[in-house]
């Protein structure tokens, strides 16, 4: 009816990329749009061949980023043509393959006529765009753009009766421009054939352009474009530590909520990210834009008082002020986050008298600089309160930012995990279906349910240093394990790992230790990495010593570092240690941070023992 179609779409992706040049564009102090971002920047092109993608628009999942790593780009229509590439229909035809190793040299680009050379250079030969087989159409065969359009609409139908009408009159624009009628013929099955998996050039490049641009900005502004990103991602908890995972794999430093330092969103400041005030649950946007005034037209806040002095406290109320302190947004005043806490109903108090003199126009008494010494009451410090334990300041950490940041409460089990997880869950996309993979997390949430057949399941959320991961516990492991598939549990699980299509991979668990077991349950030695190789009979001699404070139990290997690179092994058959955390701590403390890890087999049996505690099964007949 005479009428343009248009369909327009809203990318996340475009907001962050505007969120990124803005503080790109204050940092070097000079306007940059997204228009001006090159796309044949080398670096660029190197971060997406490494497959560092995190981030990365089109190109975070695992069969895109080993499709990145196979084919190595070095130029913008190679994004393009991944772009169109990872479809099912082309993966399924082995596409990717052909224009691998065409790209690479391993196999020879070579087509029927050359009237199609310069329509297939791009692509080596492969005919991977609709557009090109539009093209072929009117350069072999002298098909109008609308003659054309009809062909590659009569090829994606695959209708015979309309791809006979197709074919007589591709041959007889052929036989016009005097090209042989068998190579017209082997031309039109070509593009049939390609025609069914073709995809829209013009959808490929501008998806290509955002994604070189994002892949840009990481490679050459990684703190600003990670912020950007973290703004955009802050309300998904899954999404959020494998972000900071990624931050600081890039040796990016990341900063805590800042009550002086943060803004609303993530910004950067000295290099670092810091994190936005808008992240912290149960601040609100009045709250925030409250802090932010006060804070600029004020200068900086001082301390405590001066904070509570200054803002509105019926906008920034306890609730607000709790989740602050809860995040550390008040670390910098040098009090613990209990004390601030507990003295939150004070701090309102407080900021509630000042707000009613100013509204009643009130001037105090003691104006002048000894006022605040006379009206503060925590100018002698804040009521004496108990520090919370590390996993207690990490849980209500946890509460606030929906997730870790000071730390995790894997850290403590670091050697038991490394010794004999093979896996972690930001990577588990990466791993084969069916692959038999172990790793130590916290577990999160338990739900029970029943089978068909009426036996009790569960399903299991977990969690480790890197992100979120899942897990089915059917009838007879849930049995057999159900005393530590709890909440707040440390374990060490395996399982075998259903990965299908791109949902979410499980889990389906077969066994579970608690962490504070695995030494007991599965190590047969400690091995100690050294990396100095001079060490001396005093360095032995402070090990032995770990043994002997404590029954000992498992033999002891020491792998040297030498200075040639290679590793020599050494048993000390008199050294027997213990497998327990506190040894495990004293040798780290020897060797250093990550040089212990133990020895043994995933594969042993392990059995609950009456006193609660879990140990290697006995063979039958053993005393």
């Amino acid at each position: 009816i005479g009428l343009l179609k248009m369909d327009f779409l809203g990318l996340r992706t475009l907001t962050v990329i505007h969120r990124a040049v803005e503080m790109v564009s204050r940092k070097l102090g000079e306007p940059l749009v997204a228009s001006d971002i090159p796309l044949d920047d080398p670096s660029t092109y190197q971060l997406l061949s490494r497959a560092e993608t995190v981030g990365v628009f089109q190109f975070e999942s695992t069969g895109m980023r080993g499709l990145l790593k196979q084919m190595k780009p070095t130029v913008f229509e190679d994004i393009v043509a991944a772009t169109a590439l990872y479809r099912p229909g082309p993966l399924g035809a082995g596409m990717h393959k052909e224009f691998i190793d065409r790209k690479h040299g391993r196999a020879k680009t070579e087509v029927p006529h050359p009237l199609m050379e310069p329509i297939l250079e791009e692509t080596y030969g492969v005919i991977l765009y609709q557009e090109q087989v539009m093209a072929i159409a009117g350069s072999m065969a002298g098909f109008s753009m609308g003659e054309a359009d009809l062909l590659r609409r009569a090829m994606g139908k695959k209708k015979q009766e309309e791809l006979d009408l197709q074919r007589e009159l591709f041959l007889k624009g052929c036989e016009k421009n005097k090209i042989d009628l068998k190579v017209g013929g082997e031309v039109f099955d070509l593009m049939a054939y390609f025609a069914g998996y073709g995809f829209n050039k013009s959808h490929s490049v501008a998806y290509a352009v955002l994604s070189v641009q994002t892949a840009w900005l990481k490679a050459n502004h990684p703190a600003e474009f990670l912020a950007a990103t973290l703004t955009s991602e802050s309300g998904d908890s899954k999404r959020v530590p494998v972000l900071i995972e990624e931050a600081r794999r890039m040796g990016i430093r990341l900063d805590p909520p800042d009550i002086n330092r943060s803004e609303s969103e993530f910004t950067v400041k000295d290099g670092g990210i810091v994190f936005g005030l808008a992240a912290v649950k149960n601040v609100g946007v009045g709250a925030i834009e409250k802090i932010l005034e006060v804070r600029s037209e004020g200068g900086e806040f001082t301390d405590l008082y001066d904070f509570v002095t200054r803002i509105d406290v019926r906008t920034v109320n306890r609730r607000v002020l709790e989740s602050l302190a809860q995040a550390g947004a008040f670390d910098q005043f040098g009090k613990h986050r209990a004390e601030v806490y507990e003295a939150v109903p004070s701090l309102l108090e407080v900021g509630n008298r000042e707000r009613l003199d100013r509204e009643r126009g009130q001037t105090s008494l003691f104006a002048g600089s000894t006022e605040e010494e006379v009206l503060n009451p925590f100018r002698g410090g804040l009521p004496a309160t108990e520090e919370w334990t590390v996993a207690h300041l990490l849980q209500l950490e946890k509460e606030v930012l929906g997730f870790y940041y000071s730390g995790h409460p894997l850290e403590k089990w670091g050697v038991e995990v490394r010794s004999f997880a093979n896996a972690r869950a930001a990577e588990l996309p990466e791993h084969a279906d069916e692959q038999q993979v172990i790793l130590g997390g916290l577990i999160t949430e338990v739900r029970g349910a029943f089978d068909k057949r009426g036996n009790r399941i569960a399903f299991i959320e977990m969690e480790d240093f890197t992100g979120s991961f899942s897990l089915i516990a059917f009838s007879d492991p849930l049995k057999a394990f159900v005393d530590c598939l709890v909440p707040d549990a440390m374990v060490l699980v395996g399982g075998t790992l259903s990965v299908k299509d791109e949902a979410e991979p499980k889990i389906l668990l077969n066994k579970a230790i608690p962490l504070d077991q695995v030494g007991v349950c599965l190590a047969e030695a400690i091995l100690l990495d050294v990396s100095d190789p001079d060490i001396d009979e005093s360095f032995v001699d402070r090990i032995r010593t770990v043994g002997e404070r404590r029954l000992g139990g498992l033999k002891t290997i020491l792998r040297v570092g030498l200075r040639d690179g290679n590793l020599v092994q050494v048993v000390l058959p008199e050294i027997k240690l213990p497998p327990t955390h506190e040894a495990l701590q004293e040798l780290e403390e020897i060797v250093g941070e990550g040089g212990v890890r133990f020895q043994g087999r995933w594969t042993a049996e392990v059995t609950r023992q009456r006193n609660g505690n879990w140990a290697k099964k006995e063979p039958a007949g053993a005393s």
